[in-house]
């Protein structure tokens, strides 16, 4: 199909993709220069490359959806432009993050050339936005056209997939790639990739629904929250296959490129992955940081450094997830003042966290032999002597199994396999406003930590040779109780915030008496087979952090909730804060200090030493976990 044809295609389309579009001045023309689909947002053009459509190209229907997805691309930038601006910030900062990580952890102390570096890493970011894009777009436009809902179109589409080179050798591709491939060819056309690569990755449940139906739902959302939620559920698993596939890599050049230079053997890795990726992508990606250019330079955009672009997407974003998900603005206020007092706190307990998990480490030198090099072993010498004498005739010594060297094996002594930490807090009519301020503050710097540490042992699991579950859970309690977290693991990055909103939200002082001895009921009664067993062998640590202001209305049920709990080897903290009678003060030793129950602590007054106290205590706990 020359320019002639494709023209004519144009012209008996043309109300449609106006209509489409939304816009009577947007022209689509042929291009003879530019393999590749290129929109003018400025000029409202798209540039079709005819090639595309020539002879061994895209059928008439392939051709209609291409056009339609690359139109529904220019409605995206159409009503987004300003935001294309805080994508760019977005990507820089990922970029910069994984740069600093890669530097700090994945190749610490190597001499690595930042530029060219930094460069590999903002390729692979941008990458994963795009194809992501792609998806998006796709689903918008079956959403709007729902003609390529149809199967006959189904065909159509992987077609053009085929024809951009996306099911091209995918078992050949790097895992990473291979993941947005997968989930592009599946959620386009609805036919499950062929080839091998991840495929579990894109059938496990997120909130109950399958990977692609989920996906398909978050591309509908606006752009700032489609972002966030892409961020939350799909770059983790993206980031996560790309770092093993570094790790492989970068062990298979140390093998083949001993005796070359670090920066050189690394570089090789990078240079190795990239060749694997069609350069279509490269185009593509440097196209859509052309045109978050050009609305830089755009007037609306002139006074704006790039703190204040970055600033307003945050505020942007913030503002989409509370209209999604109804969040009261006091509530998001009072959650935003929290983090910023507790974060000194945070930091404190990220660097106590890598401080122990370095102090858990174990490094045994091991003499390994027989080997091909290393230190000459006399007895292999004289034994192996026939083919040290067969080897000196041929001029190779190379195969020669006749030596030795020292080799460092480390050991993590972390013991358990998991560890769960429940916090219950008293939410009776007692607790005034001070006390439920402090109790706030020091519940967030728990589960923040908890976070990070979470992160950290998953960064370093290889490292420290196993994968360590850390589950959180939290329960008001009252004159009834109610478990506002459920027991978990950290969550993605929206869902984790919803919850933590809510549980500032619902600690409100308004549940009447004192009944403590129901969530730790409840805690015990749904105790499982599992949990128990793994109790039992020490590898489960299981801690219960109980706050409360006041005496307890039922001692006796509390002294044996305790006990069983306690028969269970769960480690169970009560701290009483607030001003107590004497007779409140006697109870509480008496439930909780007397000779061998479970730890007390009273605070008292000193409200304020609260997060202090939680995070201190967490922390030496978890030190024993060796």
């Amino acid at each position: 199909m020359g320019l002639e044809t494709l023209y004519e295609f144009i012209a008996a389309e043309k109300r449609g993709m106006v209509l489409y579009s939304r816009d009577p001045h947007f022209l689509v023309l042929g291009s003879t220069e530019n393999p590749k689909f290129r929109i003018d947002i400025k000029e409202k053009q798209l540039f079709v490359p005819v090639q595309w459509f020539d002879e061994g190209g895209l059928a008439t229907k392939e051709m209609e959806w291409k056009i339609y997805h690359e139109l529904t691309s220019y409605l995206f930038l159409k009503e987004d432009y300003k935001y294309l601006a805080h994508r760019k910030d977005r990507i820089m900062e990922k970029a910069q993050d994984f740069n600093s990580w890669m530097a700090r952890d994945l190749f610490p102390g190597k001499d690595l050339n930042p530029t060219s570096v930094f460069d590999y890493i903002l390729t692979e970011v941008r990458r994963f936005y795009h194809h992501l894009d792609r998806i998006a777009q796709g689903v918008h436009l079956a959403q709007r056209l729902p003609v390529y809902r149809e199967a006959e179109s189904a065909e159509a589409i992987y077609q053009v997939l085929v024809h951009e080179g996306v099911t091209d050798k995918l078992d050949k591709r790097s895992p990473h790639i291979q993941y947005l491939y997968n989930m592009e060819i599946e959620a386009l056309t609805g036919y499950p990739p062929q080839d091998y690569g991840n495929y579990e990755l894109i059938h496990r449940k997120i909130l109950g629904k399958d990977t692609i139906d989920f996906l398909k739902d978050v591309c509908l959302y606006p752009q700032g929250v489609r972002d966030d939620l892409f961020d939350g559920y799909f770059y983790p698993v993206y980031l996560e296959l790309w770092i093993e596939e570094l790790e492989s890599r970068y062990k298979e050049a140390e093998k083949k490129f001993q005796d070359v230079k670090e920066e050189h053997r690394l570089m090789k890795v990078m240079e190795d992955m990239d060749e694997e990726e069609e350069t279509i992508d490269a185009i593509d990606l440097q196209d859509q940081d052309q045109l978050a250019n050009e609305e830089l330079d755009s007037p609306d955009n002139d006074d704006q450094t790039a703190q204040e672009r970055k600033d307003n997407r945050i505020e942007h974003e913030i503002q989409e997830m509370d209209k999604h998900w109804s969040i009261e603005g006091r509530t998001r206020a009072e959650y935003e003042q929290i983090k910023k007092e507790i974060n000194p706190l945070r930091n404190q307990m990220q660097t106590f966290w890598k401080e122990m998990l370095r102090n858990s480490l174990q490094f045994k030198k091991v003499f390994k032999q027989p080997l091909k090099k290393g230190s000459l072993i006399i007895d292999e010498f004289v034994r192996g002597y026939p083919d040290y004498q067969e080897s000196m005739r041929k001029g190779s010594l190379n195969d020669l199994e006749i030596y030795g060297q020292y080799q460092t094996r480390v050991k993590s002594m972390i013991g358990v396999d998991g560890i769960e930490v429940t916090l219950m807090i008293d939410n009776s009519g007692s607790m005034d406003d001070i006390k439920r301020h402090y109790a706030k503050r020091a519940m967030s710097a728990m589960l923040f930590s908890l976070q990070d540490l979470n992160a950290y042992l998953v960064r370093y699991r290889k490292l420290l040779g196993k994968r360590t579950d850390i589950k959180t859970q939290v329960y008001y309690f009252g004159s009834d109780f109610e478990e506002v977290r459920p027991l978990s693991r950290p969550q993605s990055f929206q869902k984790e915030e919803k919850q933590w909103l809510d549980l500032i939200a619902y600690l409100n002082g308004l549940s009447g008496h004192t009944h403590d001895e129901k969530p730790l009921r409840d805690v015990y009664e749904n105790l499982n087979k599992e949990q128990k067993d793994l109790l039992e062998k020490n590898k489960l640590l299981k801690i219960i952090f109980v706050i409360t202001d006041g005496a307890s209305n039922d001692k006796e049920k509390v002294k044996e909730a305790l006990a069983k709990l306690r028969k269970e080897k769960i480690v169970v903290l009560g701290v009483q804060i607030g001003q107590l009678t004497e007779e409140e003060l006697k109870q509480f030793k008496y439930i909780w200090q007397e000779p061998g129950t479970s730890q007390g602590i009273i605070l008292g007054q000193n409200l304020s030493k609260l997060p202090q106290l939680l995070l201190g205590q967490l922390g030496d706990l978890l030190n024993l976990i060796k």
